[in-house]
């Protein structure tokens, strides 16, 4: 961008806003105040119209016909309307922001992969970074107004450098109905597929991944219209960044930058490498270097529960817990629970046969349960089974024999 204000709200001041409002490039101020005179002097028509030419009798009129009109403009609601429109252009403009490329990532997987001193490999390595180049700008000349002027036609592409006359032809001899900007790829999957034939790339795999890297006034109203009107500019300014205004994308620094720095990678710092020494970080005692006036304020990132200690009081005993069971049920799945799930289950079952027996006074049998408590059974025999299986759990199940007849 051609505007930078980072530098004046870098800190949480009390003046920070007001510095930003005394920029005039890329401001608020800078959008709306043609719009914001208009409104201001049709204001001041209006009023000296009402003031010096309608009767005073007539104005009472006027001002409740005024209100009326006003009411019905609340039921716009043009703060909703603005908000969901500048949410979507924001959206939109951080979404080409992140799509913007820069070559640092791909001329450095390239430089890794197709290595060599020679012409062919230094050759390869520039004409993929040039490639990759000339396909931005194409793009770039067709949604950008800056780079568009800075290259009207693909002569001047190369004239600039970023493509040769031979090339030139190539790509204008390519038929297709549709744009051409996957044509200076193309050549460069072809460059890498030759290098590998010629082994200057060893391992397939790194193939792939130079592949995969290709891609009276008013005051009140008049703040509230500025407000508004301002609040919409951002959004109309947002709606293209690729256009030029004074907050748009640089489209002619990314690809002068890409392909300056692209070049310096894949060729003059090729193979670069300083001689490696022993780091003063090796020695324990080295500790992190701070300038004295900040020496006592380190800002230590920690989280808020840090520096809580849990009383022995809250502690627990840790105790393992069944993978196949529920880590809030196997806590609590203890002995005594156990025996009172029996006892209950065995209540109910014992009020069960109890009605039954007031019914058909059947001859009963007295059975101890599990829990010591002594009830009687409509049944001759009942046996009352507990098993140990992988649910916590206890199962209970009743076998019932029909006693002998006497």
């Amino acid at each position: 961008m051609t505007v930078s204000y980072a530098l004046s709200v870098s800190s949480a001041r009390y003046s920070a806003f007001l510095r930003l409002l005394r920029k005039w490039k890329g401001s608020v101020v800078k959008a709306v105040w043609a719009e914001l005179l208009v409104w201001i002097c049709l204001y001041a028509l209006i009023a000296l119209i009402i003031f010096w030419v309608i009767p005073i009798e007539n104005r009472t009129a006027l001002r409740k016909e005024a209100d009326r009109l006003d009411n019905l403009l609340g039921i716009l609601d043009i703060k909703f309307m603005l908000g969901f429109f500048v949410t979507i252009v924001v959206d939109r403009w951080k979404t080409i922001l992140q799509n913007i490329s820069f070559i640092e990532t791909v001329a450095l997987s390239v430089s890794t992969i197709i290595r060599g001193t020679d012409d062919n490999s230094r050759l390869a390595r520039r004409s993929i970074i040039r490639y990759l180049v000339l396909s931005q700008a194409m793009v770039y000349r067709d949604i950008s107004m800056r780079v568009r002027r800075r290259f009207p036609t693909m002569k001047s592409l190369m004239e600039a450098g970023f493509i040769f006359e031979n090339e030139l032809h190539e790509l204008e001899q390519t038929e297709t109905g549709y744009n051409k900007y996957w044509v200076p790829i193309n050549w460069c999957n072809s460059i890498v597929w030759r290098m590998q034939e010629q082994k200057y790339i060893e391992a397939p795999v790194s193939t792939n991944n130079v592949l995969n890297w290709y891609r009276c006034i008013p005051l009140i109203p008049a703040t509230s219209f500025f407000l508004y009107l301002g609040w919409m500019k951002v959004a109309e300014a947002l709606l293209n960044p690729f256009g030029e205004d004074d907050d748009d994308f640089e489209g002619n620094w990314v690809i002068d930058k890409n392909i300056k720095t692209g070049m310096q990678i894949v060729d003059e710092s090729h193979a670069e490498c300083p001689i490696l020494n022993i780091d003063q970080f090796s020695d324990p005692k080295f500790g992190p270097m701070y300038p004295s006036i900040l020496i006592d304020h380190p800002h230590v990132l920690q989280g808020s529960a840090a520096d809580v200690v849990i009383p022995e009081s809250e502690k627990s005993k840790m105790v393992h817990v069944d993978s196949k069971t529920s880590v809030t049920s196997g806590a609590s799945d203890t002995k005594e629970r156990r025996e009172s799930i029996i006892r209950r289950r065995f209540r109910r079952l014992s009020s069960r046969l109890q009605l039954g027996r007031s019914d058909s006074h059947p001859k009963v049998q007295s059975v101890k349960s599990p829990g010591g408590e002594s009830t009687h059974s409509a049944f001759g025999n009942l046996q009352f089974v507990t098993e140990e299986n992988e649910d916590p759990r206890p199962e209970m199940r009743i076998d019932m024999e029909e006693k002998p007849k006497k």
